[in-house]
């Protein structure tokens, strides 16, 4: 499962303004969980408690990005929208 947010700021200026207290729930999450490893289902429920509490909180765009071989290469939309990756991963490939 891949999840793509659209739509959201982009920040390309000092990083210490993202995450003024006014600003850090405008930031994208990147809940990351899955991998290959036989801890995977560890790593689901970890993402869902995380994503679910994150959107608690009052944080606006919260993703669940689900990470294996083939879809790993999605972490640059991530980096490229300025966004904050939680990795939630567990195991070898975690």
């Amino acid at each position: 499962m891949t999840e793509k947010i659209t739509g959201l700021p982009t920040y390309s200026e000092n990083p210490l303004n993202i995450l003024s207290t006014e600003r850090r729930r405008d930031v994208p999450i990147a809940v990351l969980y899955g991998g290959i490893s036989s801890e995977r289902p560890g790593s689901i429920e970890s993402s869902r408690t995380v994503a679910k509490l994150l959107v608690q909180a009052g944080y606006k765009y919260v993703d669940r990005m689900d990470i294996v071989p083939q879809t790993i290469h999605n972490l640059e939309n991530i980096i490229a929208r300025g966004g904050i990756a939680f990795v939630t991963m567990h195991g070898g490939f975690g």
